[in-house]
Order: structure tokens, then C-alpha cells, then sequence
């Protein structure tokens, strides 16, 4: 069954945030252990501004993931990678095998 509206790209975004948001507190939850400090990457900006604002300004779609997001993580720590720095991506971007293992991907 295809869908009857498509989502657009900052929405797909969002929702991999909203994801691994929940992830993260399901990780955190069963190592049982506090966190100081964690950073979150986006490479979208528009989510990392709708992570930052208020949900009741912004559409319910939106403003439902977010609440979540704010709920289950501190929006201080989420943070921006510029796309083509972003090692999640380079594998979608398409790349040899020879790329990938001298690739920020592997190494850091």
C-alpha cells in the first residue's frame, strides 16, 4: 500500500531524530547509568531549529516529534554536521570500497 502523501525531507529527518532519541533513552535506561554529556547530530538544519523551539509553534506533525525529542533528551545537546562531513551519509552518497575503508566512516 503506497502512501497517500509523501513526507517531505526535513520530515524523514525529523523522523530519525525522533528515533534516535527514543533509542538513546531505551540505551540509557537499560545500561542504567547517567550521562554527563552526549552530543546528537543532524545535518539538517531545519530540524536541529525545530528541535530548538517550542512545539506549540509548530505544526502537529512536528510539534509531536519534537515534544518527544525535548522530553527524552536536552535540546543543548544536539548539534549540526555540514552534510559532506557527515560519515552517516557517506555510504547513501555512494563510494568504492576502497573510499569507505579510508573513510571517516571506520577511522574517525
Amino acid at each position: 500500500v503506497a502512501p497517500l502523501k509523501t513526507k517531505s525531507l526535513p520530515r524523514l529527518e525529523l523522523s530519525a531524530a525522533h528515533l534516535l532519541s527514543k533509542l538513546w533513552s531505551r540505551v540509557a535506561s537499560i545500561l542504567n547509568r547517567h550521562f554527563e554529556k552526549i552530543t546528537f547530530w543532524t545535518d539538517s538544519e531545519i530540524v536541529l531549529h525545530w528541535i530548538k523551539t517550542h512545539p506549540s509553534s509548530l505544526q502537529t506533525f512536528v510539534a509531536n516529534r519534537v515534544s518527544e525529542i525535548q522530553e527524552l533528551t536536552d535540546k543543548v545537546y544536539w548539534r549540526h554536521v555540514p552534510t559532506k562531513q557527515n560519515p552517516a551519509d557517506q555510504v547513501s552518497r555512494g563510494c568504492n570500497v576502497d573510499e569507505l575503508n579510508n573513510s571517516i566512516w571506520f577511522g574517525g
